[in-house]
């Protein structure tokens, strides 16, 4: 046999065994004699980023975790890790809890960073307004405040607020200033209201960008604009915010032109050098092609 297709079988062979190892691991009743065996036989087990730890941990096979983390599945990269970190956003209840706590502990005995361990964990509990279950964190491994605090999303301050969880929200806002340009335009290119109006309530007011109100006249959030508008911002017919009003009519119809129609806008402006009707034939936007014929253009 050639070098050549002697290499070529081995890489077959590997190839077979990495999809079986995968396969056993992806089972709901994975054996570890089995999986054993083929590691013992060959099997890579930091497959395609440690694709067998990911599905021992989508499985809560603590076991199988187990075993695979002592025969070396955490040396391979940050993957490993966070496929453990993330077992609690998977079918994850106060049952469990203790077993994953296990894995952690095993884990961070191993490769240390513990905090990014913890992320997942922390944002899960918090989103959900688990404050008992944040103490119970701190007192566990000895953390302070602040080090949750700082790993806390900027989304999950707004499911916080969003769901009323106030207990959790006096807890973050004693160590993190939240409130800043970044998190005033994510609550208006997102949507939320609840949480822009809470932000106002301190006294807190951005100008916004124009890629966030852009992103709210494209999908419509009326509510959002209606609200910044009483708050003195001015659209100032700014073509961008006119070119996305005009696309939207493919999939959303023209609710979000007339609005711009409303404040300040006249179907005479122009984008890009082009009027509303000329990039209407150029893009066949039949929505709005539509709409303009039936309209006056000459009525400001």
């Amino acid at each position: 046999m050639t070098p050549h297709k002697q290499k070529q079988l081995e890489r077959e062979r590997q190839k077979a065994l990495n999809e079986l190892l995968v396969a056993e691991c992806k089972s709901p009743h994975a054996n570890l004699d089995s999986v054993k065996t083929i590691l013992d036989s060959g099997a890579d087990i930091h497959h395609k980023n440690s694709t067998p730890l990911y599905w021992a941990t989508r499985r809560n096979n603590f076991e199988l975790i187990k075993f695979l983390i002592a025969n070396g599945a955490l040396e391979s990269c940050d993957n490993a890790r966070r496929h453990i970190s993330k077992m609690c956003d998977h079918k994850f209840n106060d049952k469990i809890e203790p077993l994953f706590f296990e894995i952690l502990d095993i884990t961070h005995s191993r490769v240390g960073d513990f905090m990014t361990l913890f992320t997942p964990y922390i944002n899960n509990m918090v989103v959900h307004g688990k404050l008992n279950k944040i103490r119970d964190l701190q007192k566990r491994y000895y953390l302070t405040e602040k080090e949750i605090v700082d790993v806390i999303e900027l989304r999950v301050i707004f499911e916080v607020i969003i769901n009323k969880h106030l207990g959790m929200l006096e807890f973050i806002e004693r160590h993190k200033s939240w409130i800043d340009q970044k998190s005033f335009d994510s609550a208006v290119d997102s949507n939320e209201l609840v949480v822009l109006e809470y932000m106002l309530s301190k006294g807190k007011y951005f100008t916004p960008s124009d890629a966030s109100i852009a992103k709210a006249v494209y999908d419509g959030y009326f509510d959002i604009l209606d609200l910044l508008i009483e708050c003195g911002y001015s659209f100032e017919r700014k073509p961008l915010f006119l070119e996305k009003a005009c696309r939207t009519a493919f999939s959303n119809g023209t609710a979000s032109l007339k609005y711009l129609l409303k404040h300040g806008y006249t179907l005479l402006d122009v984008y890009k050098g082009k009027s509303i009707l000329a990039h209407a034939e150029i893009d066949k936007n039949k929505p709005l092609i539509c709409f303009l014929e039936t309209a006056d253009l000459f009525v400001s």
